[in-house]
């Protein structure tokens, strides 16, 4: 293992699971490249991964990882975000993250 290079870290897939940091109230859906993006209400967050997001959907992250991502345009309304359309043009995290 010592032999193994120690890369970036990486982000989390889009469109799969939302993020929060412990020390900010948003709640952020993930796009592709790593971009965050804040969904402003708790009804956008139910229309986008269900009733219980808080519970299934929702991950805490400590602000180490903060600097790994970027800040995208907010969810305002529907329409603005599509998780099943992230999740899914996102083949792999070499193309998402242009690490090719």
């Amino acid at each position: 293992m010592a032999s193994i290079p120690i890369g970036d870290n990486i982000t989390y897939k889009p469109g799969v699971k939302m993020i929060k940091f412990p020390s900010d109230p948003k709640v952020y859906a993930i796009s592709r490249g790593g971009t965050l993006r804040w969904v402003t209400t708790d009804q956008l967050a139910r229309l986008l991964y269900g009733n219980d997001w808080y519970i299934n959907d929702l991950d805490d992250v400590s602000e180490a990882f903060f600097l790994n991502y970027t800040i995208g345009e907010d969810i305002d309304q529907e329409g603005d975000y599509f998780p099943y359309y992230e999740r899914y043009n996102t083949n792999t995290l070499t193309t998402d993250l242009g690490l090719n």
